[in-house]
C-alpha cells in the first residue's frame, strides 16, 4: 500500500483502469509488465553484482583486502562510539512507537501520515542501520572474517531496499477492506491487489 501523500502514476492507473480491459489494453497491460520485469532484472543484477565486485576488491588478497582490515583494525575505537549512536537512535523510535504505533493500526515502521515525521523515521532507522553496520565493521580486529560476512548480508538488504525503492506508485487504498464502503471500491481495492501481486512476482 502507498501513503496518501503519493501522487498516482497514471500511465499504473490506466493499466487497473477498467474492469473488463479490451484485448488492445490487455496487450498494452503485458507490455507494461514485462518492461518492467526486465528494469528489476537489470536493477537487481546492478546492485547484486556491485556488492560482489567490492567484496573481492576490498576483502580479497586480488584487491586490497590487507589494506582495508588493517585501515578497519586502526579505527577499531570508534567502534564504541557508532553502537552508542545505534542504541540510542533506536531507544529514540521505540519512544515514538516507530515501529508498531497503537494510533495507526495495521502499519508498521511509521511515526505517523504527516511528511516530515516520516521522513524523520526514515532518516533515523537508516542512521541505526547504518551505525549498526560500521559497528560490526570495526570489529574486524577480534574477528577478521566479519566485514566480508557483513558485506553478504548487505546483499539481500539491497535487494529489500531496492524493492522498496522503485515499487509504482499507485492511488491510495483502504488499509483493510472494511475501508472500502461501497461495491466499486471494494472492486478497485481487488483490482489493486491483484495488479500488485503481478508486479511483485515480476520483482521476485
Amino acid at each position: 500500500s502507498v501513503s496518501s501523500n503519493q501522487q498516482p502514476d497514471d500511465s499504473i492507473v490506466e493499466m487497473i483502469k477498467d474492469t473488463d480491459a479490451a484485448p488492445g489494453q490487455i496487450v498494452r497491460q503485458h507490455r507494461f509488465l514485462t518492461s518492467r520485469f526486465v528494469l528489476y532484472q537489470l536493477c537487481c543484477l546492478a546492485v547484486v553484482g556491485s556488492l560482489t565486485f567490492l567484496s573481492v576488491l576490498l576483502w580479497s588478497d586480488m584487491g586490497h583486502g590487507q589494506a582495508s582490515i588493517d585501515l578497519l583494525k586502526d579505527n577499531k575505537k570508534y567502534g564504541l562510539y557508532f553502537a552508542l549512536l545505534a542504541g540510542a537512535v533506536l531507544i529514540l523510535l521505540y519512544i515514538l512507537d516507530y515501529f508498531n504505533p497503537p494510533h495507526l493500526e495495521g502499519r508498521y515502521m511509521v511515526i505517523s501520515d504527516g511528511l516530515c515525521c516520516g521522513q524523520f523515521g526514515k532518516i533515523c532507522s537508516f542512521t541505526a542501520f547504518a551505525s549498526i553496520v560500521a559497528y560490526l565493521y570495526l570489529l574486524a580486529n577480534a574477528y577478521p572474517t566479519l566485514p566480508v560476512v557483513v558485506t553478504t548480508f548487505l546483499s539481500p538488504v539491497s535487494v529489500m531496499a531496492l524493492r522498496r525503492a522503485t515499487m509504482p506508485s499507485l492511488p491510495g487504498r483502504p488499509q483493510h477492506l472494511d475501508g472500502a464502503k461501497t461495491l466499486d471500491d471494494r472492486i478497485n481495492l481487488i483490482k489493486l491487489l491483484s495488479w500488485e501481486e503481478r508486479d511483485e512476482q515480476n520483482f521476485y
